[in-house]
């Protein structure tokens, strides 16, 4: 999980440069689960099952469109496991 969180936070602080594989290790460190398809991984999370985020495959850097949204999605993981532990649902 600390890979995880480093790699979010650099993802936080330069959105450029990055590639499909690096969306792996924060996607599934924070629970989202891979799914392969032809031209797309799906990841989502299923524990909340609208966090969903479809990733082009590339062999180059992804717009940073796709690592905002990563980032993004991956917050409000956080935000909704802590309203889930303080018991605010």
């Amino acid at each position: 999980m600390a890979e995880s969180v480093d790699l979010l936070e650099r993802m936080r602080r330069s959105k450029n440069g990055w590639k499909e594989r690096d969306l792996e290790r924060p996607f599934v460190g924070f629970g989202f689960e891979r799914e392969e398809g032809k031209k797309h991984i799906l990841y989502t999370h299923p524990r909340y099952p609208d966090l969903m985020a479809t990733v082009t495959r590339s062999s180059g850097g992804l717009p940073v469109g796709y690592i905002s949204k990563a980032v993004r999605l991956i917050d409000e993981v956080q935000e909704r496991n802590r309203q889930h532990d303080n018991g605010d649902q």
